[in-house]
């Protein structure tokens, strides 16, 4: 009997050891851990942290640069989906760092002022803000200079400032400023290649924005004649020369002379049919369009994209 008696004991034995073992891996429980270093970064000192201000606002002012001087809406999409890029990537490395603590405060908010600014550049295309769609960077770049997020940045710089005179930051933004409406005067001819011709084209604006209006012979692409003419008012071109031609019509508000557009609300369309001007014995061809915010009329338009509408 002391045998048999051994042996059960030691299956007992055996089987508890398995059982609890077995327990004790369904539990997750281990043995107790290693003491592990913190992943934290290191805070840095004011020295480090003056040096990423600068980093990181020599790269903004350098991608800012080129929306600001984008000279078209095609270009200022593609400039602004830019910028909003490096913003983020700014945005990230000054997030993971760890500023002086008597900056900490104002690091925060800033990070707080360009998570929201990086949204701001590929926004400006929208129709419907306050200020209107833009169509340049100079209008682009003002546009985000007054928003709210930029007002942050600004503050957020003004806090770090006021802590160490060396946290400069914020130099990229430039300063808000008031919308511009630059327009020309009625009848401003912008282009006019020949006036010996005997026709005439009368334009009547009666929509909301100024206009410009463009001739290109046909078989051409830059336009012989260009005439700027306001909103609610009227224009006749003289001395049209023989020939069949296309219309472009470009309204906006805000002409941007240096870059030939408006800096705003601006939208580029072209006449379906071309207009034919001729001369035969003493008769000439006098053409009148109207623009008008309506549908009722009986030519009909197309958008044209930007980069497409004749500026030569």
């Amino acid at each position: 009997m002391v045998g048999v008696f051994t042996v059960i004991l030691a299956i007992m034995v055996a089987v508890g050891m398995y059982v609890g073992l077995d327990a004790l891996e369904e539990s997750g429980e281990t043995a107790a851990p290693a003491a592990t270093r913190s992943s934290a970064p290191a805070v840095l000192t004011p020295e480090e942290y003056q040096q990423m201000l600068a980093s990181a606002d020599a790269a903004l002012a350098a991608s800012f640069g080129r929306f600001a001087t984008a000279p078209g809406p095609a270009a200022l999409d593609s400039t602004a989906t830019s910028l909003a890029l490096a913003i983020d990537a700014e945005t990230d490395k000054l997030s993971a760092v760890r500023p002086p603590a008597p900056a900490k405060q104002a690091h925060e908010l800033l990070v707080n002022g360009l998570n929201q600014l990086q949204w701001e550049p590929s926004g400006v295309d929208i129709e419907g803000r306050v200020d209107g769609a833009s169509c340049t960077g100079p209008a682009g770049a003002a546009s985000v200079a007054r928003t709210t997020p930029a007002v942050l940045v600004r503050a957020a710089a003004e806090q770090l400032k006021a802590v160490d005179a060396r946290y400069v930051f914020g130099t990229f933004l430039p300063a808000p400023t008031e919308l511009l409406t630059r327009q020309l005067g009625n009848g401003t001819y912008l282009k006019r290649t020949s006036t010996n011709g005997s026709g005439l084209l009368k334009v009547n604006n009666e929509g909301p924005r100024d206009t410009a209006v463009s001739l290109v012979l046909a078989g051409e692409t830059a336009p012989r004649l260009t005439v700027y003419v306001r909103a609610k008012s009227s224009f006749t071109a003289r001395g049209i020369t023989d020939g069949n031609y296309l219309v472009f019509t470009t309204a906006g508000v805000d002409w941007d002379s240096s870059m030939r557009v408006f800096s705003r609300d601006c939208e580029f369309m072209k006449f379906t049919d071309p207009l034919e001007f001729k001369t035969n014995r003493g008769t000439y061809t006098e053409w009148t369009i109207t623009l008008s915010p309506t549908e009722s009329g009986n030519a009909t338009v197309e958008d044209v994209d930007a980069e497409s509408y004749p500026t030569g």
